[in-house]
This record gives C-alpha cells, sequence and structure tokens, in this order.
C-alpha cells in the first residue's frame, strides 16, 4: 500500500513539472494584437442611475463615428457626449433617431485613443425591481467604407428600484 502511495505521489509530481513547462511556453506564445476597435469599459455614470457610458478603445484605422443601438424598451430623454481619455469633450455631432444614435465626429479620432460615451437622461420604463441590463450595439464608421462596422456590446447593470 505504502508502494503504491509513493508511486502515484511520484507520477503526480512528475506529471505536475511537466504541466508547468507546457503552461510557461504556451503562454510566452500568446500574443494579442487588436485591429479593430473595442469597448474596453462600462457603466453608470451617476447615482440616479441615468446616465449610462461605455469606453472604447481605437485602434488601427482612425475612427469617423460610432452608431449605438439602443434597447427596445428604453428612452433618451437626453443626449449623448463623447470624452477623450484625459475627460475633454471630444466635438462631435449628435443624432438620435428611432432606436439608434448617431455621432459622428468633427475631425477622425486617432488610433490608441480611448474615448468614453455617455449616454444623458436614460429612462427604461420596464426596469424590474432586482435590476438588469441595458444592452448597447455599438458600431463604428470609417472613410471611405459604405455603412458601419459592428465593435461590440456594452452591457450596463441597471440600478435597483428597491
Amino acid at each position: 500500500m505504502k508502494k503504491l502511495f509513493v508511486g502515484t505521489l511520484s507520477a503526480l509530481a512528475v506529471a505536475g513539472v511537466t504541466l508547468t513547462g507546457f503552461a510557461s511556453k504556451a503562454e510566452a506564445d500568446l500574443q494579442m494584437n487588436f485591429t479593430a476597435p473595442f469597448i474596453s469599459n462600462s457603466g453608470l455614470a451617476n447615482s440616479a442611475g441615468s446616465k449610462h457610458y461605455f469606453t472604447v478603445f481605437v485602434t488601427s484605422l482612425p475612427l469617423e463615428g460610432l452608431m449605438v443601438n439602443i434597447p427596445n424598451n428604453m428612452r433618451m430623454l437626453g443626449g449623448a457626449t463623447v470624452e477623450d481619455g484625459d475627460g475633454n469633450e471630444i466635438a462631435a455631432n449628435v443624432t438620435t433617431g428611432e432606436g439608434t444614435i448617431k455621432i459622428a465626429f468633427n475631425e477622425p479620432v486617432e488610433p490608441e485613443a480611448y474615448l468614453t460615451v455617455k449616454l444623458d437622461g436614460v429612462e427604461i420604463p420596464s426596469t424590474p425591481t432586482s435590476g438588469g441590463f441595458a444592452t448597447y450595439r455599438v458600431f463604428g464608421m470609417w472613410s471611405g467604407l459604405d455603412g458601419t462596422i459592428p465593435i461590440g456590446t456594452a452591457q450596463v447593470k441597471l440600478k435597483d428600484k428597491s
């Protein structure tokens, strides 16, 4: 019994050392090169829960604008603003339509920049007592491309009504 225990323990030790070596090799080979903008953060921007935000990281190409699809059960009573990584407002033309917000920047936003989009006056009449989520689909617009290209989804945890 003692030999079986020692043998099993030895086999586990050898396997652990071997697997650790493979894990280190795999970790060293992993590289993440983002070529499209992506959403890096989202949430509530005020304690009342009426201002939502999400952050977009702009990568390889200058971004000319954004289009945001808002949830069906949501109403926008205010507008939207965009800030750079230092908190300075970026000049943009914002239009709110049926279920969408379009943001056209006065000057393209250069790569390696963080943008924070703030949605003001958000009202979701059917918010459950236990909260829930508002899910925004976000699309990018670039010069020379017709239409929009999906960037990602920003999900904001709603404030509990209780």
